[in-house]
């Protein structure tokens, strides 16, 4: 389907409401959506009817606070095809967060993720979005977009940070990616610390869910990882000790992090 197709589409965007006590408000694990948005493990979705090309389709998701979904896995594929149909009473085409401008050698740019290989009919053109490259004070690696803010913060303020400046924090859906985030944070803050990213399961012990909204595909805990440890771990950092992996953290504990935004 060519990205000037006129179609309807779905938004989705993250759990909000919970306020910290330091006034920092954290879009995720309150469990509620906004007024108008669907919610369904964890993410929130909004049927919109206009039909419309895929760049203004996405510009119209970010003007309503989300994205086009995005999709990491055959089950998420259905699960999103499964939601549109119950929201629409139709089984209709509609835009996914995949953009790939294509020629002959099938060499691909993807706008601000890294997507594993699932049976998905592509939007085959050149999108305006992608055009563009990053946003201004951010860095494209690897096709996709990371900005360094200097500083440690607690999860959630890291968080806020990212949103403020148009992103999420990072998030991993394959070893591919795990390295590239890890190489993104090395070549943006000049360090090889650890770092946070956006997964959390704060919202229910062991549910797992991403800031971004995208669905947990993708694990690399660090040995005995994650524990809980005194029932208070909730949030996830990378590049930890000697694996360089994943390990849950306090979300109240200050860490460097590192966003991410779609081209």
């Amino acid at each position: 389907m060519a990205s000037f197709t006129m179609t309807t589409f779905l938004c989705v965007a993250v759990l909000i409401g919970i306020t910290l006590v330091s006034g920092a408000s954290i879009p995720f694990c309150q469990g509620t959506c906004p007024s108008g948005w669907h919610s369904n493990i964890g993410r929130c979705f909004k049927y919109v009817a206009t039909k419309t090309h895929w760049a203004d389709a996405e510009r119209k998701c970010q003007n309503l606070g989300g994205h086009l979904p995005s999709v990491h896995s055959q089950e998420e594929d259905q699960f999103l095809k499964t939601l549109f149909k119950s929201l629409t009473n139709r089984d209709d085409p509609f835009w996914l967060g995949l953009a790939i401008m294509v020629s002959f050698s099938m060499s691909a740019l993807l706008c601000g993720v890294v997507f594993s290989g699932i049976a998905l009919v592509p939007q085959v053109a050149a999108m305006e979005l992608c055009q563009g490259g990053c946003p201004p004070g951010w860095k494209s690696l690897n096709g996709r977009c990371f900005k360094y803010i200097a500083g440690s913060k607690d999860w959630a303020t890291a968080e806020k940070t990212c949103r403020d400046n148009g992103g999420t924090l990072a998030s991993v859906h394959s070893a591919e990616e795990h390295e590239s985030v890890k190489q993104a944070y090395r070549a943006l803050s000049g360090k090889d610390d650890s770092f946070w990213v956006g997964l959390s399961d704060c919202q229910k012990e062991g549910l797992w869910l991403w800031s971004d909204g995208s669905v947990f595909t993708f694990q690399k805990w660090n040995p005995r990882q994650p524990d809980n440890w005194h029932n208070d771990e909730d949030c996830v950092h990378t590049n930890v000790g000697g694996p360089k992996d994943w390990n849950d953290l306090s979300c109240s504990a200050s860490q460097p992090f590192l966003c991410q935004t779609v081209a």
